[in-house]
This record gives C-alpha cells, structure tokens and sequence, in this order.
C-alpha cells in the first residue's frame, strides 16, 4: 500500500472536522453551549479530547466554524438565483430556498436562536451574524430596487424580519407551525 497523498490526507482532516462540527452542533442544540463540554463532543465523536484540539483549537473555535460553515451555506443559495430569471422570480426562489434550508437544517437553526438569546454568547457570534445579515438584506434590497419597489431597504428588511420569525415558530413548534403555507403567503405578498 503507498502512502496517502497531500490531497487525501487534507480530504480526511476535512471528512473529519464535518463529523465534528456536526456532532457539536447535536449536542448544542440539544442541552445549550455551556451545558456542552468539549469532552462530551470527544466522547460523542469518538476521539480524543486531544484529537479535537488538533481540528479546533477552542470549544468557541468550533463555534464559529459550525455558524460561518451554516451561514455560507445559505448565502451559497443565492448561486441558484443567477440566470435569466427577473427579480420577482429570484425572490421567490430566495424564500422557497430559505424555507427549505430551514426544513432540512433544523438543528442548525435552533442552535442559532439559541444563541442570539444569549448575550455572552451572541459576543463572539456577532459580527459573524450581522456580516450575513447585511449581505442577505443587500441582496433582498437590490432585488426590490428592480421591481421598483417605493422603499426597497424597508421592504427586504420586513421581508428579512418575516423570514426570522417563520424560523423562531418553526422552530419552536416544527410539527405545529404551517410554514408551507407561510412560505406561500411570503410569496404571494412580496413576488406577485
């Protein structure tokens, strides 16, 4: 057997800060950031307390690795718009995309929630947040700019403060709350 290349052994060390991340991400959704410690997410992950520090070099490292790899995912949606597509489609697609990361991410969602509730947190988390949020609102104000909106900016942020309060309810209560239908609604006031 040769020995792994470069490649293959940097495709490992990636292969295994997802596992990580993702167990973490379990664990903080599940009993909260403080209540985990980083030797619950060793021993969940089934490696060294030692070995996780070889990938993360602090419980607050893996933190923000978990939020910015969450949030590009999400930006990276706005590929999906690109094409010929005018401003009222874009949009539509952003909410039917956001609804549907926010079905498949739960977890993810609930843990960043969670710790925008929480201030000492929310410290370390912040710029990460409003980065994001920026370009998500830049991104919805420009499309309203070419659907000749009155007041652009206004309307991607109620539009913005519409979508984080469909994912604080589903969220809160997934099999009670009808995003399906609000995702409709969303795009029935703001795309047609």
């Amino acid at each position: 057997m040769s020995p792994r290349t470069k490649e293959q052994y940097s495709k490992i060390r990636e292969t295994s800060r997802k596992h990580i991340a993702e167990v973490a991400l379990q664990l903080f959704a599940k009993y909260g950031y403080h209540a985990t410690s980083v030797s619950q997410i060793a021993a969940k992950a089934k490696i060294s307390k030692g070995l996780l520090y070889n990938y993360f070099k602090s419980k607050d490292d893996l933190l923000k690795s978990i939020i910015e790899n969450g949030l590009n995912e999400i930006m990276m949606m706005t590929e999906q718009m690109k094409g010929g597509k005018n401003a009222k489609e874009k949009l539509s697609l952003l909410i039917k995309l956001s609804v549907e990361h926010l079905k498949k991410y739960t977890a993810f969602w609930d843990l960043f929630i969670s710790l925008l509730l929480q201030p000492d947190v929310q410290k370390k988390t912040g710029a990460i947040f409003i980065q994001y949020r920026n370009e998500a609102v830049n991104l919805m104000a420009e499309l309203f700019r070419q659907m000749d909106s009155e007041n652009p900016d206004m309307d991607a942020f109620s539009l913005g403060t519409q979508l984080d309060g469909l994912g604080l309810n589903y969220v809160a209560a997934p099999d009670k709350f009808p995003i399906d239908k609000m995702k409709d609604y969303l795009i029935e006031k703001y795309c047609k």
